[in-house]
């Protein structure tokens, strides 16, 4: 059986226009009006959706904005991103 040669596997396209490399860019989602007192989120130890107790507002290294807390029955981190 003849083994194919396979193209570049992953990594960005390039495009026909000019050579370069390009890559889809999103900017960051706007979360300015958050309103952290009722910010809900998964639980996975209590597998239920709660309001994250003492939620404060971080943002993560690709600049998007995420709240973290812990749950209020059992105390478990949870974290949702905005």
């Amino acid at each position: 059986m003849p083994v194919r040669k396979s193209s570049k596997v992953g990594g960005a396209r390039k495009s026909k226009r000019n050579g370069s490399r390009t890559k889809s860019v999103t900017s960051p989602k706007s979360s300015k009006n958050v309103d952290l007192e009722n910010v809900m989120g998964r639980c996975m130890r209590c597998k239920k959706q709660q309001k994250m107790a003492g939620a404060s507002k971080v943002t993560m290294k690709n600049g998007r904005h995420a709240a973290k807390g812990t749950c209020p029955i059992c105390q478990a981190k949870m974290y949702r991103i905005l």
